[in-house]
Protein backbone atom coordinates (compact mmCIF):
# COMPACT_ATOMS: atom_id res chain seq x y z
CA UNK A 1 0.00 0.00 0.00
CA UNK A 2 2.87 2.39 0.68
CA UNK A 3 4.14 2.05 -2.89
CA UNK A 4 0.70 2.91 -4.28
CA UNK A 5 0.87 6.34 -2.61
CA UNK A 6 4.57 6.94 -3.29
CA UNK A 7 4.01 9.37 -6.15
CA UNK A 8 7.39 8.88 -7.83
CA UNK A 9 9.18 11.75 -6.14
CA UNK A 10 12.74 11.16 -4.84
CA UNK A 11 11.75 12.97 -1.64
CA UNK A 12 9.28 10.18 -0.87
CA UNK A 13 11.98 7.49 -0.64
CA UNK A 14 12.39 7.32 3.15
CA UNK A 15 8.75 7.78 4.19
CA UNK A 16 7.30 5.44 1.56
CA UNK A 17 9.70 3.28 -0.45
CA UNK A 18 12.13 2.14 2.26
CA UNK A 19 9.43 1.06 4.75
CA UNK A 20 7.47 -0.61 1.92
CA UNK A 21 10.46 -2.71 0.89
CA UNK A 22 11.39 -3.56 4.50
CA UNK A 23 7.85 -4.55 5.50
CA UNK A 24 7.07 -6.18 2.14
CA UNK A 25 10.23 -8.32 2.04
CA UNK A 26 9.87 -9.57 5.61
CA UNK A 27 6.13 -10.15 5.13
CA UNK A 28 6.69 -12.12 1.94
CA UNK A 29 9.32 -14.26 3.65
CA UNK A 30 6.94 -15.00 6.54
CA UNK A 31 4.08 -15.87 4.18
CA UNK A 32 6.20 -18.28 2.10
CA UNK A 33 7.67 -19.91 5.21
CA UNK A 34 4.35 -20.35 6.98
CA UNK A 35 2.69 -21.48 3.76
CA UNK A 36 5.28 -24.23 3.38
CA UNK A 37 4.86 -25.30 7.00
CA UNK A 38 1.06 -25.40 6.71
CA UNK A 39 1.20 -27.45 3.52
CA UNK A 40 3.67 -29.98 4.90
CA UNK A 41 1.69 -30.26 8.12
CA UNK A 42 -1.46 -31.13 6.21
CA UNK A 43 -0.09 -33.90 3.97
CA UNK A 44 1.16 -37.39 4.84
CA UNK A 45 4.94 -37.68 4.99
CA UNK A 46 4.93 -40.12 2.07
CA UNK A 47 3.59 -37.36 -0.20
CA UNK A 48 5.76 -34.49 1.13
CA UNK A 49 8.19 -34.54 -1.81
CA UNK A 50 5.45 -34.41 -4.42
CA UNK A 51 3.50 -31.71 -2.61
CA UNK A 52 6.68 -29.66 -2.09
CA UNK A 53 7.51 -29.88 -5.78
CA UNK A 54 3.99 -28.82 -6.78
CA UNK A 55 4.03 -25.94 -4.27
CA UNK A 56 7.39 -24.60 -5.43
CA UNK A 57 6.40 -24.99 -9.08
CA UNK A 58 3.22 -23.03 -8.41
CA UNK A 59 5.25 -20.29 -6.72
CA UNK A 60 7.60 -20.03 -9.70
CA UNK A 61 4.76 -20.15 -12.24
CA UNK A 62 2.75 -17.58 -10.29
CA UNK A 63 5.74 -15.26 -10.04
CA UNK A 64 6.30 -15.41 -13.80
CA UNK A 65 2.63 -14.68 -14.51
CA UNK A 66 2.55 -11.91 -11.90
CA UNK A 67 5.56 -10.16 -13.42
CA UNK A 68 4.04 -10.42 -16.90
CA UNK A 69 0.66 -9.07 -15.77
CA UNK A 70 2.06 -6.15 -13.78
CA UNK A 71 4.38 -5.20 -16.63
CA UNK A 72 1.46 -5.30 -19.07
CA UNK A 73 -0.68 -3.14 -16.80
CA UNK A 74 2.13 -0.65 -16.27
CA UNK A 75 2.95 -0.26 -19.97
CA UNK A 76 -0.73 -0.03 -20.96
CA UNK A 77 -1.41 2.76 -18.48
CA UNK A 78 1.82 4.56 -19.35
CA UNK A 79 0.84 4.56 -23.03
CA UNK A 80 -2.23 6.67 -22.27
CA UNK A 81 -1.15 8.64 -19.18
CA UNK A 82 2.08 10.53 -19.85
CA UNK A 83 4.58 7.79 -20.65
CA UNK A 84 7.25 6.18 -18.47
CA UNK A 85 8.18 9.52 -16.84
CA UNK A 86 4.88 9.59 -14.97
CA UNK A 87 4.01 7.39 -11.99
CA UNK A 88 0.48 6.43 -13.12
CA UNK A 89 1.53 3.10 -14.70
CA UNK A 90 3.46 1.94 -11.65
CA UNK A 91 0.63 3.03 -9.35
CA UNK A 92 -1.86 1.00 -11.42
CA UNK A 93 0.42 -2.06 -11.20
CA UNK A 94 0.68 -1.62 -7.41
CA UNK A 95 -3.12 -1.27 -7.16
CA UNK A 96 -3.44 -4.56 -9.06
CA UNK A 97 -1.01 -6.26 -6.65
CA UNK A 98 -2.90 -4.83 -3.68
CA UNK A 99 -6.18 -6.20 -5.05
CA UNK A 100 -4.57 -9.59 -5.67
CA UNK A 101 -3.29 -9.78 -2.09
CA UNK A 102 -6.74 -8.77 -0.79
CA UNK A 103 -8.42 -11.54 -2.81
CA UNK A 104 -5.88 -14.07 -1.52
CA UNK A 105 -6.41 -12.93 2.07
CA UNK A 106 -10.17 -13.26 1.76
CA UNK A 107 -9.85 -16.68 0.09
CA UNK A 108 -7.60 -18.01 2.84
CA UNK A 109 -9.88 -16.60 5.53
CA UNK A 110 -12.88 -18.36 4.01
CA UNK A 111 -11.47 -21.63 2.65
CA UNK A 112 -8.56 -22.57 4.94
CA UNK A 113 -9.44 -25.74 6.83
CA UNK A 114 -8.08 -25.64 10.36
CA UNK A 115 -9.64 -28.95 11.42
CA UNK A 116 -6.35 -30.81 10.93
CA UNK A 117 -4.22 -28.36 12.92
CA UNK A 118 -2.40 -29.91 15.87
CA UNK A 119 -3.37 -33.46 14.94
CA UNK A 120 -0.68 -36.10 14.47
CA UNK A 121 0.21 -37.04 10.92
CA UNK A 122 -1.34 -40.27 9.62
CA UNK A 123 0.80 -43.38 9.51
CA UNK A 124 1.45 -45.38 6.35
CA UNK A 125 -1.41 -47.69 5.49
CA UNK A 126 -3.98 -46.21 7.89
CA UNK A 127 -7.59 -45.97 6.74
CA UNK A 128 -7.97 -43.16 4.26
CA UNK A 129 -4.22 -43.00 3.65
CA UNK A 130 -3.29 -46.03 1.56
CA UNK A 131 0.24 -44.73 0.89
CA UNK A 132 3.00 -47.20 1.64
CA UNK A 133 6.74 -47.14 1.95
CA UNK A 134 8.61 -47.07 -1.33
CA UNK A 135 10.85 -49.94 -0.25
CA UNK A 136 9.71 -53.42 0.57
CA UNK A 137 12.15 -53.93 3.40
CA UNK A 138 14.83 -51.93 5.13
CA UNK A 139 16.17 -54.91 7.02
CA UNK A 140 19.46 -56.58 6.26
CA UNK A 141 19.54 -60.32 5.65
CA UNK A 142 22.27 -62.53 7.06
CA UNK A 143 23.51 -65.48 5.01
CA UNK A 144 26.36 -67.52 6.42
CA UNK A 145 27.91 -64.56 8.14
CA UNK A 146 27.69 -62.30 5.08
CA UNK A 147 25.44 -59.28 5.05
CA UNK A 148 23.28 -58.80 1.97
CA UNK A 149 20.59 -56.25 1.26
CA UNK A 150 17.26 -56.73 -0.46
CA UNK A 151 16.97 -55.75 -4.11
CA UNK A 152 14.68 -52.78 -3.40
CA UNK A 153 17.24 -51.40 -0.97
CA UNK A 154 20.01 -51.73 -3.57
CA UNK A 155 17.97 -49.81 -6.13
CA UNK A 156 17.70 -46.87 -3.76
CA UNK A 157 21.42 -46.82 -2.95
Amino acid sequence: MLLVFHGGSPDDYWPYVFPAFAIGSSGTMLIFTHGSIAIFQAVPSSMAGTVGAIYNSALQFGSAIGIAVTTSIETSVEATHGGPQEYAGRAAAFWFLTATVAVQFISISVFYDRSTDHKPQPKHGEDGYPAHLSTESKEKHYNEGKVTMTMSRLLIS
